[in-house]
């Protein structure tokens, strides 16, 4: 996911496609030594939360991380077009 790579230039292309259906939820550390630079995966279409996680590896490991990305999933509008197709 190299800031100005061929899936990332593909992705943006179809940002008003996405913006139509959901909105992206983009979480990301200031501490990441993995990403960089580390802010780069802040999106223009999503919501884009900073978190302190010592490192990229952590940011999945993190409760608070995960309980975000679960009420991100069950407050969101993708949630509420899964019921209406269901």
């Amino acid at each position: 996911m190299r800031q100005q790579s061929e899936f990332i230039e593909n992705l943006e292309k179809e940002d008003h496609r996405i913006a139509d259906h959901c909105k992206p939820l983009s979480l990301w550390t200031p501490l990441d030594l993995i990403i960089l630079p580390q802010n780069s995966s802040e999106w223009s279409i999503a919501q884009n939360e900073k978190y302190l996680v010592s490192m990229h590896p952590a940011m999945i490991r993190s409760p608070k991380i995960n309980r975000r990305i679960s009420e991100h999933l069950t407050d969101s509008e993708f949630a509420r077009l899964e019921k209406d197709v269901a």
